[in-house]
């Protein structure tokens, strides 16, 4: 869990977070009803699992402040030209579905 839902992670159990803004207007509040921790073989077994998925969003992350900063100095040189009613139009058709 990334952002503000992290701090289930620090909270003992019963206790009930304040709100945390989701997205797409989805606001929660948590509560911890049980601290489970992992024993040391499901730990062993699902370790290597962990540490892909880890490294694997981490590249996304990285890959996509790439692509954005990419996109941001090609836009600034002029390389990528926006149609704004293009993307208005795009944008209706979207919230229609």
């Amino acid at each position: 869990m990334a952002g503000s839902a992290s701090v289930a992670f620090s909270m003992k159990p019963g206790e009930i977070s304040g709100p945390i803004i989701g997205g797409a207007g989805s606001d929660v509040v948590l509560q911890v009803i049980e601290n489970q921790q992992p024993t040391d073989a499901d730990y062993a077994a699902k370790r290597d699992q962990i540490r892909d998925q880890l490294l694997a969003g981490k590249q996304q992350e990285r890959f996509g402040i790439f692509v954005s900063s990419l996109v941001d100095e090609m836009t600034k040189s002029g390389k990528i030209k926006r149609n704004p009613e293009e993307i208005k139009a795009l944008s209706k058709s979207e919230q229609g579905m």
